[in-house]
């Protein structure tokens, strides 16, 4: 299970990586100096921006870790200045460019809608469509996680979803109902 998903991050990584293209000038390269104090700019609230709200009983500690890191991670990008350095604009930039959407008109009035996310922050990668049906694909690299949604539209306010998630851990596949509320 670990090499198909290995071989599936391996494939996105080259098909990205042929739209981007990264150029680093060393003599040019500055240090980056990250601020010793930044309980000013975050503010009492911490503990409940970085403790995960939801935690699941069956949730492994690592994976509770990395729930951690990644808000984490993603608090300090957002509050700090960390994202006007240099490093944080290449790492802005990269996302924008490694995320690409395009729509083909298909027989019957039927619009094919194909969205490519990158996030690289969060370790994500995400395709989705919308066509004959609605479909997403995923894989998140820090949880080594693939994920394939379909859903199709029964009434006004209700899909139908199969859903399949693997890790090296399991393979869980689900058949649900979602509400829009």
């Amino acid at each position: 299970m670990k090499k198909k998903q290995n071989l599936a991050f391996f494939l996105i990584l080259t098909l990205i990586g042929q739209f981007v293209w990264a150029k680093v000038d060393l003599q040019k390269t500055k240090v980056l100096v990250l601020p010793s104090d930044m309980s000013g700019s975050l503010g009492p609230n911490i503990l409940n921006k970085v403790i995960p709200s939801k935690i699941e009983s069956n949730e492994s500690a690592n994976h509770f870790l990395s729930k951690m890191a990644d808000n984490s991670v993603s608090l300090i990008w957002n509050t700090s200045d960390l994202k006007k350095t240099s490093l944080g604009r290449v790492a802005d930039n990269a996302e924008k460019k490694l995320n690409m959407q395009t729509t083909v008109e298909g027989k019957n009035n039927v619009n094919h809608s194909f969205s490519f996310k990158v996030l690289a922050l969060q370790t994500l990668a995400r395709l989705e469509y919308s066509g004959w049906f609605k479909g997403a694909l995923s894989y998140e690299a820090h949880e080594a996680k693939t994920e394939a949604e379909f859903s199709e539209k029964i009434n006004k306010n209700q899909d139908f979803v199969i859903s399949q998630s693997l890790t090296s851990a399991e393979s869980k596949s689900q058949v649900g109902l979602r509400w829009d509320w």
